[in-house]
């Protein structure tokens, strides 16, 4: 990833509100902004965040006529961005300072992350899909 901040706060609320609201283009949807409405929706709903997430990632989905939610993966990612940004000071909140930190972690920019953790074969299961699993690989910490 370049130096050069990757998503400037106005963009990545603009990407967040897009998501959101189901106006996204596909192209734009990447594993950048994935992080970055991770990080919106830990600053925003806390403890909540999950069931947000899930809400809007199902209709997110089914607004490009696919059926691609992935409970586990969601799960894995939630828990990553909070696991690995936990150092902040202040926390999981919502700033430009808190964006860069989370678009240029080493660990969060590494898309196949969740290969510490998961076998492809359990990740890629349908149960996996549908039902969140547990590591066979490396069980989560805090």
């Amino acid at each position: 990833m370049s130096a050069e901040i990757f998503y400037p706060i106005e963009e990545a609320e603009k990407l967040v509100a897009q998501f959101m609201n189901c106006t996204l283009p596909a192209d734009e949807w990447d594993h950048g902004g994935h992080l970055v409405m991770g990080l919106y929706m830990h600053a925003k709903h806390g403890d909540a965040a999950f069931a947000q997430i899930k809400k809007h990632l199902q209709a997110y989905v089914k607004s490009l006529g696919k059926d691609g939610y992935h409970e586990t993966m969601t799960h894995f990612w939630l828990w990553a961005i909070r696991h690995f940004r936990m150092e902040i000071k202040d926390g999981l909140t919502w700033t430009q300072t808190n964006l860069d930190d989370l678009i240029f972690d080493d660990q969060l920019t590494r898309r196949n992350l969740w290969q510490d953790y998961y076998s492809e074969e359990l990740m890629m299961s349908e149960q996996a899909k549908k039902e969140f699993v547990a590591p066979d690989k490396k069980a989560f910490s805090e």
